[in-house]
């Protein structure tokens, strides 16, 4: 999970769907998708760690490419 502090690096969240659970982009409102897989239908426990994931690897990013 993002650390409380990092909440602002968090660019992925999860929403209840009619097939199950999805990862998605708070800025596009579309799934998110990883190696043209579109991270939708999940139970609720792989689609919060996925998004854990994600949201670290995106903060990292961020953090790298500050001046």
């Amino acid at each position: 999970m993002v650390a409380p502090m990092d909440r602002h690096l968090a660019r992925y969240k999860v929403r209840r769907e009619d097939d199950g659970w999805t990862a998605f982009d708070i800025f596009t409102g579309q799934p998110a998708v990883v190696n043209d897989v579109p991270l939708v239908g999940m139970d609720i426990e792989e689609a919060d760690d996925i998004v854990d994931q994600l949201n670290g690897a995106y903060a990292r990013r961020m953090v790298d490419e500050e001046p």
